[in-house]
């Protein structure tokens, strides 16, 4: 009876499985992924999934061999480069074979294409090819005939030897054709549209030597710069031109040190990347507003970086601004926001479908995304699902002003993934284009974007002051007769006769310190001769300093405190303080025992422990003003956290000066040595610890052996 239950729970369990519906992308074989703000790589729902795959029988020809290009037109149909065949295939929407064009007339008669390995096609249907084999560039009439062939560009700016490799073309509305060419380095070359003929080149990157690079270029011979110079990486790898004119273009010559810096910095300027926005001088104007800049994979978090940067080959541009860049080293295709923010990135090196071998070339139709690979001689045709569908519409609302419907679509897809940083983004855009900026404010937050956070902030700060000016002036006026007034109250306790009695009490020992702040040499010699000051109030400093350091780790803004998120280790934070003033005040009374310093050990600790009163006056009120200022404004606050501490060594020093009644050129080699000293105390500690470790570990295995014997 067990058994025949068993066996009908586990065949409703199969009929389920099979009858009811559930989502392809679940069975992908590929991850889609995308990275967080600190960089961190999650797993998101699919925004597509592989809806088919074409070989040779699909497409209708005898076989595909090494094909280098994909092109969709503005009727939808897909035109292949099937570069080793010699040939481009020409399809309709549905993918139904139309023409192979692998010959042409000409006066002459009939010629052939030779290993095209691009294609492009106006919206009058005139076809650009970009015959690789041939040296040239041949277009067509809309009807596959001849208009013309465009030989090896005439200009004085290419050597005679050089050969003409078009490996990639495209037309824009403006009468210019754009080719990219094996071994050029000047960028794209630009031809006219109505002529051929070569007008320049255009986006071509401007080279900045060094002054060593001037030197050296300074002894070579002319033949010795040439060869220098061609070997220099071929400027770009592909193009594409949208429909206002902007040029998109890809490359792998850049600098990977460069690259490195800028993404680990998360430098949006541009200096160094494999993908640009050029417009119609030729300048990069592609918006970087991502948390890193559009580079494809980011190895923040990995080993080895380097191997892992993406060598991105060719670009295709969608609707609302969104394009998306085919990376050949992890053969993932990288799909980003007009803004730059990277929405998801899909596809991988596999045999299995919806991967590649040797990914070539990727194209939009429609909402598809089509990839040609060069490997497995297929095209895959990639559908958008219905999480990909809720982010295109939510740009798509977002652009068009509609910011409700925007942050319904962005709630939603929040719903699916719940990390999606970008959604908390488009949600806080949304907010903060109504004018509603503390609600942005607080989607800025969620999704740790300190940038846009800082914009709502401002707007929201204006807000406030404009609806409580008189309020504030009071407040600020009663802040400054509160200084000015507790001024005049510790200047006349300082210079009262019972303050300068030793026997002042806790209180004024305390305020001492504010005497020190303004006449360290005075005040440190009479710390030292006439006993002012005390062990007790010095200890009473550190550990009002140690507490400011720990608030500041705690209580500082958003904006400008890094370890919001995390959770602050108090002990480890307290060590960073009491640490470094007691290794410096031991480090110190060792050196100046052997070189007749006068000072104890007690008066080089209440000297160290004094001179940190700068950071409790100074710090201590950055944390309720940092609630005040934006990102801008956050060099004051800098400024400030950096003379507090310069401050201090400077108080140090003069008190270690006086104390000690040195010299100024010996207290600084003394100061000098103090701190080789503590670096010495740190090696002689660690060695402690770790011959400690090892004897517990070696009394363990003794102990673990005679228990097992």
């Amino acid at each position: 009876m067990l058994k025949k239950t068993m066996r009908l729970i586990m065949t409703v369990a199969i009929l389920c499985t099979v009858l009811l519906p559930h989502s392809a992308s679940a069975f992908e074989s590929y991850e889609t992924t995308t990275f967080q703000f600190d960089g961190t790589r999650i797993k998101t729902p699919h925004a597509y999934e592989t809806k088919q795959v074409l070989g040779a029988l699909e497409l209708q020809v005898d076989s595909l061999n090494q094909p280098n290009d994909v092109f969709v037109d503005e009727k939808n149909n897909v035109y292949i480069a099937d570069t080793g065949n010699s040939r481009v295939l020409c399809y309709d929407e549905s993918f139904k074979l139309i023409k192979i064009i692998e010959e042409f007339e000409t006066q002459d008669g009939n010629d052939y294409l030779t290993e095209p390995r691009g294609v492009f096609v106006t919206q009058k249907g005139e076809i650009y090819i970009a015959d690789t084999g041939n040296e040239r560039i041949v277009h067509l009439g809309a009807d596959y005939k001849l208009i013309r062939i465009i030989g090896k560009p005439d200009t004085n700016l290419l050597q005679e030897s050089f050969v003409f490799s078009p490996t990639s073309v495209t037309v824009d509305d403006y009468g210019r054709i754009f080719v990219v060419a094996s071994n050029v380095i000047y960028g794209l070359i630009e031809l006219d549209e109505s002529t051929g003929e070569f007008k320049s080149f255009f986006g071509a990157k401007r080279v900045v030597y060094n002054p060593i690079d001037y030197l050296w270029r300074s002894f070579m011979t002319e033949a010795m710069i040439q060869r220098v110079d061609s070997n220099v990486p071929t400027e770009y790898n592909n193009v594409v031109v949208d429909k206002e004119g902007f040029v998109y273009v890809t490359s792998s010559a850049y600098d990977v040190n460069g690259l490195l810096a800028d993404i680990q910095a998360r430098n949006n300027a541009g200096r160094n990347t494999p993908i640009r926005k050029l417009n119609q001088n030729g300048d990069d104007i592609l918006v970087r507003k991502g948390y890193f800049p559009p580079v494809g994979y980011i190895p923040v978090n990995d080993k080895d970086p380097e191997k892992k940067l993406s060598n991105m080959i060719d670009i295709t541009l969608g609707e609302h601004g969104i394009y998306s860049v085919l990376d050949s080293k992890m053969n993932r295709i990288f799909t980003y926001s007009q803004e730059g923010d990277l929405l998801y990135e899909f596809s991988g090196f596999s045999a299995q479908n919806g991967c590649s071998h040797i990914p070539m070339s990727i194209c939009y139709k429609g909402n598809d995304i089509l990839l040609l690979d060069s490997g497995l001689n297929r095209l895959t045709v990639f559908k958008q699902t219905e999480y990909g569908s809720l982010i295109s519409s939510a740009l798509e609302m977002y652009q068009k002003s509609k910011y409700d419907e925007s942050t319904v679509y962005w709630q939603q897809i929040l719903t699916e993934n719940a990390n999606f940083d970008i959604a908390y983004d488009g949600i806080g855009r949304s907010m903060l284009n109504k004018n509603e900026n503390r609600e942005a404010m607080k989607y800025f937050q969620l999704s740790n974007n300190r940038k846009l956070y800082s914009r709502a902030f401002k707007e929201y700060r204006n807000e406030l002051a404009n609806r409580y000016l008189l309020l504030i002036v009071v407040v600020l006026a009663a802040i400054i007769a509160a200084i000015v007034l507790l001024h005049r109250w510790i200047k006349a306790r300082n210079y009262s006769d019972k303050y300068k009695s030793k026997r002042g009490g806790l209180l004024n020992q305390i305020l001492y310190a504010f005497h020190l702040l303004f006449h360290p040499f005075d005040g440190y010699w009479d710390a030292k001769h006439e006993k002012r000051g005390s062990l007790k109030a010095a200890n009473i400093v550190l550990a009002a300093a140690t507490i400011t350091i720990i608030l500041q780790k705690i209580m500082t803004a958003y904006l400008f405190n890094q370890n919001y998120f995390e959770p602050i280790n108090v002990f480890s934070t307290a060590l960073g303080v009491l640490g470094p003033v007691f290794l410096f005040a031991i480090a110190n009374w060792c050196f100046t025992s052997l070189m007749d310093g006068s000072g104890k050990f007690k008066d080089i600790y209440v000297v160290t422990t004094y001179s940190l009163f700068p950071i409790v006056l100074l710090r201590l009120p950055l944390i309720p003003l940092s609630y005040l200022f934006i990102l801008d404004e956050g060099v004051y606050i800098t400024a400030i956290n950096s003379f507090s501490l310069i401050w201090v060594v400077f108080l140090i020093f003069c008190g270690i000066l006086v104390v000690h009644e040195f010299t100024f050129g010996k207290n600084v080699g003394i100061c000098i040595l103090s701190i080789v000293g503590m670096a010495i105390i740190i090696f002689i500690i660690l060695l402690l610890l770790t011959t400690f470790q090892y004897i517990i570990s070696f009394i363990n295995t003794i102990i673990l052996e005679i228990v097992l014997r």
